[in-house]
């Protein structure tokens, strides 16, 4: 079960964010706000490992933890005390991949469950991450935090994240 920290009530999105929103409700069915990102790897790794620290960097990341319900038609930001969804591993076929991002990335993420989704893909020539992260609680300077820290915790060091809440205050 997900405990949640509410955030301000009402009118709690950024103006950018509120944007966003907006544009996602006037093409609920559209992608646009996918931000969405293969990284293939070019030695072995360890796939618990890397899924551990998938894990681990999520479950610090309050930006990842948020979800974002509709009440009366108003966004309401939300941070879960739990990592919403799970990095799935996968196995896939080389020649299966890019159907599956296509099926993937033509899904708009649904911000109310969790506003990423992950996955490991293992294929027979290696592994690939998945990370598709909803613009509402991303950008690309924090894509970089995301995978500069993920990277860290795979190696076993240091990293911090900023804190999303800041956002909010």
């Amino acid at each position: 079960m997900n405990s949640s920290v509410y955030l301000r009530p009402r009118n709690s999105l950024t103006p950018a964010q509120e944007l966003i929103w907006t544009s996602q409700r006037l093409h609920p069915d559209a992608p646009h706000q996918n931000m969405a990102l293969l990284t293939r790897f070019a030695a072995p790794i360890d796939p618990k490992r890397f899924l551990d620290a998938v894990d681990a960097v999520v479950g610090a990341s309050d930006a990842l933890r948020t979800r974002v319900w509709e009440v009366d038609g108003v966004p309401h930001p939300t941070v879960v005390a739990d990592s919403p969804a799970p990095c799935l591993h996968i196995r896939l076929d080389e020649d299966a991949v890019d159907a599956w991002m296509a099926d993937r990335l033509a899904r708009p993420l649904d911000v109310a469950q969790a506003a990423y989704d992950s996955a490991l893909i293992e294929t027979e020539r290696g592994f690939a991450w998945w990370m598709n992260v909803h613009h509402i609680v991303i950008d690309a300077g924090s894509s970089a935090n995301l995978f500069n820290a993920v990277a860290a915790e795979y190696r076993g060091e240091p990293w911090e994240l900023p804190d999303y809440r800041n956002v909010f205050d």
